[in-house]
C-alpha cells in the first residue's frame, strides 16, 4: 500500500515538473516574439520618419 502511494506522489510531482517546464516554453517563446514584434515595429517607424524627414528637404 506504501508503495502504491509513493508511486503516485512521484507521478504527480513529475506531472507538475512538465507542466512547469512546459510553461517556461511557452513564456520564453512569447518573449521572444515580443521582442522580434518591438524591432520590426521600431524599424518601420524610423523608416517612416526617414521618408518624412527626406520629403521635407525635397519640398524647401
Amino acid at each position: 500500500m506504501a508503495k502504491s502511494r509513493g508511486q503516485a506522489a512521484f507521478e504527480y510531482l513529475l506531472i507538475i515538473g512538465g507542466c512547469v517546464l512546459i510553461a517556461a516554453i511557452v513564456i520564453m517563446m512569447v518573449q521572444g516574439s515580443a521582442n522580434q514584434t518591438n524591432v520590426v515595429i521600431s524599424g518601420g517607424t524610423n523608416s517612416y520618419l526617414n521618408y518624412l524627414q527626406n520629403m521635407s528637404n525635397v519640398s524647401h
